[in-house]
């Protein structure tokens, strides 16, 4: 299964995305049966309350809700977390945990 790689904008989106190209070179794990439709969610500050936990905002339970009930399975890499990953290796795996859980890859 080959991606096209879309344009994106924001600093935390594209390194998001550049591990998910990577995962994409490096294995051929994708799930040939997907029955679902999963959309990866880069979700930066703007996302959340600005203090500890960070709460998502109305705006992202909204478009989580939304996104839902049209079939759409969510996969969310919020910015605090991901920043929160030391190196690329860790960073990598998360992703493959993340993936995982939805079933698109073998983990």
């Amino acid at each position: 299964m080959s991606l096209s790689k879309p344009r994106i904008s924001a600093h935390h989106q594209e390194a998001v995305a550049e591990k998910l190209w990577r995962w994409e070179e490096q294995h051929d794990t994708w799930h040939p049966y997907i029955r679902t439709q999963v959309a990866v969610e880069v979700d930066g500050p703007l996302h959340f309350s600005a203090n500890v936990p960070y709460t998502p905002l109305g705006h992202t339970l909204l478009r989580n809700r939304l996104m839902r009930a049209r079939g759409v399975e969510l996969a969310c890499v919020p910015y605090h977390r991901w920043n929160a990953l030391q190196g690329a290796a860790a960073r990598q795996e998360y992703l493959a945990g993340l993936l995982a859980g939805h079933g698109l890859v073998e983990y």
